[in-house]
């Protein structure tokens, strides 16, 4: 990357040339309702995009919903429309999964096709795709796929975690001056006890 422009190097060389046309990125976000000018040169600029496996298609997260920009046409698709936000997108050869962190839900659309609800169980004790905070802390832990769905999409795996059984506690958190403090409910296993 150079100056937030992703590249394409050749190992053998070393010479550079643009992954894709930046410009025309930010020409076709710029160009939707609701994006403004300052907005779609940063997301066009930002070299952190979940590409399809062609290296194609790039998703983007704008306002909430999630967004499919193709490379080689300079288009952008709108793949979600729902007012909760949207997290966390993958890619297969042929469709995109998410998370929806406010129906606690994975969603699902393939090409062509109609958004589906993957899960219905998920609850803030029961994690659809989603690390709980000890885990998010590992970076090794954080770093995983939550979700995975094989290249025709016919089948997808995904990280559950039941977090029912563990105790809630209310944790005391004060400022780093002391001068305001709140309180935060979570849930947390218990320190084991040396005997």
């Amino acid at each position: 990357m150079s100056g937030g422009e992703l590249l394409k190097v050749n190992a053998l060389t070393g010479a550079t040339t643009p992954f894709f046309d930046a410009a025309k990125m930010e020409a076709a976000l710029g160009a939707m309702a609701g994006v403004t000018a300052d907005e779609a040169k940063r997301l066009s600029r930002s070299g952190r995009f979940t590409m399809n496996p062609a290296r194609t298609t790039a998703l983007l997260t704008i306002a909430g919903d999630i967004y499919a920009y193709d490379v080689t046409g300079s288009r952008v698709t709108r793949l979600t429309s729902d007012p909760a936000a949207e997290d966390d997108p993958t890619f297969s050869r042929t469709a995109v999964s998410w998370r929806s962190p406010a129906r606690e839900s994975l969603r699902h659309r393939r090409a062509s096709a109609r958004e589906r609800q993957l899960t219905t169980d998920g609850s803030d004790a029961l994690l659809n795709g989603k690390l709980d905070w000890v885990y998010e802390r590992s970076s090794t832990a954080a770093a995983r796929p939550r979700l995975l769905v094989e290249p025709d999409s016919a089948r997808l795996a995904f990280l559950q975690l039941d977090q029912r059984p563990v105790p809630e506690i209310t944790l005391t958190i004060t400022s780093p001056t002391g001068s305001r403090s709140r309180c935060s409910t979570t849930r947390r296993p218990a320190t084991p006890t040396r005997s």
